[in-house]
């Protein structure tokens, strides 16, 4: 089995997953029906910023099954976009590969926000989704990637949960990016984490 990364649904409040700066739900459009065409549309929110006007669009797979060593194992996808103009800024592919469970890996759309905290004009756009191949009750991993403009900034870690009398994971480490970038980055990382962490 392999988590490989290319580029969840947790019980948050829903206060806590509130859009930060003025957007409303994605209409149809070519860019959309662009996105739509790889999987179920699992969350959507237009938005503009001084890169122009478009969606941000996530998208999840179903499973694809096939075998592994003559077992059965399967692989599932994510994708999530963002158009501005008809020109797509950026692309997420993730995906849990050669599972011989049943492979989980889905967008915590709680988790989808936008935000200008710095007031450039430049939205910052949160994505957060968990993934992983188990069979027992052990913690999903967890991410949250955020861009700003073209800039790519990750937490990693896994969700945290309640098991035999006790919690296990919730851990996370900033890459390089979010520590080297803007305190307002990083407080607000670290909330949506919280936020986004307790699992099952």
């Amino acid at each position: 089995m392999t988590i490989r990364p290319l580029c969840a649904l947790a019980a948050s409040a829903a206060l806590a997953c509130l859009v930060q700066a003025p957007c409303a739900f994605a209409g149809p459009g070519s860019s959309f029906a662009q996105a739509s065409s790889r999987g179920s549309i699992a969350a959507s929110k237009s938005c503009t910023d001084r890169l122009g006007s478009g969606e941000v669009v996530l998208v999840e797979e179903r499973e694809h099954s096939h075998t592994c060593g003559g077992e059965p194992c399967a692989d599932k996808y994510i994708h999530a976009y963002r158009f501005a103009d008809d020109e797509q800024i950026w692309q997420i592919n993730d995906l849990v590969e050669d599972c011989p469970f049943s492979p989980e890996i889905e967008f915590l759309t709680q988790g989808l926000r936008i935000t200008d905290l710095d007031d450039d004009g430049l939205n910052e756009i949160w994505v957060v989704y968990r993934l992983g191949c188990r069979s027992d009750v052990s913690p999903l991993d967890m991410k949250i990637i955020m861009y700003e403009g073209r800039k790519k900034y990750a937490i990693r870690g896994s969700q945290r949960i309640y098991v035999d009398g006790g919690y296990d994971g919730g851990e996370y480490k900033m890459d390089a990016a979010f520590r080297e970038g803007p305190e307002s980055f990083r407080r607000y990382g670290k909330n949506l984490w919280m936020d986004c962490a307790n699992g099952q």
